[in-house]
């Protein structure tokens, strides 16, 4: 099989485990015995969380001593299209929103970003947004939250037993 040299393609490491199956039905229904299991898991991950102090902007990634360190804001489609194709860490959500923002200002100026007759509609669009985004005094906190890019449930690693044992991709 042949793949486009467009492809870019990041994995970081393997993680056991199953992506957890959630019910939708079980909203707004009592909660049964299956679901005590992944629930209980999942709070004490997010009550751990709470003790945490996270210094910056993106993505979490275990360092070598098997602590959580913030790396380059990893997302769903890169912000870039050539190395490093992410950026930061930040020290400010501004400084993040700001940085995707230029990045892409750059790529409607390379004429990548949108198809012909689109790209001042498009620049005029992401400047107004970044002119917004510099503006907004509550970005330049250095206090965040953690979060998942695409939160449906499927990110939570569990075990045969339904236990929480990992969760992937999130963002700072």
């Amino acid at each position: 099989m042949e793949v486009s040299k467009d492809f870019i393609y990041f994995f970081e490491e393997f993680l056991p485990g199953n992506a957890m199956t959630v019910r939708r039905d079980s909203i707004p229904t009592p909660i049964t015995p299956p679901d005590i299991i992944p629930l209980r898991s999942l709070a004490r991950w997010f009550v751990h969380l709470e003790s945490l102090s996270i210094p910056a902007f993106g993505s979490l990634h275990p360092s070598p001593t098997g602590h959580a360190q913030v790396a380059p804001w990893v997302q769903y489609f890169p912000s870039q299209i050539t190395p490093p194709y992410f950026g930061g860490p930040f020290r400010t959500a501004k400084e993040m929103y700001l940085s995707l923002l230029d990045t892409m200002i750059q790529q409607t100026l390379d004429g990548l970003r949108y198809p012909p007759g689109r790209e001042i509609e498009g620049y005029l669009s992401i400047l107004e947004t970044r002119t917004l985004v510099a503006g907004c005094t509550e970005l330049d906190e250095k206090v965040g939250y953690i979060k998942h890019g695409d939160d449906k449930g499927d990110h939570y690693m569990v075990d045969s037993k339904k236990a929480l044992i990992g969760i992937i991709a999130w963002e700072w």
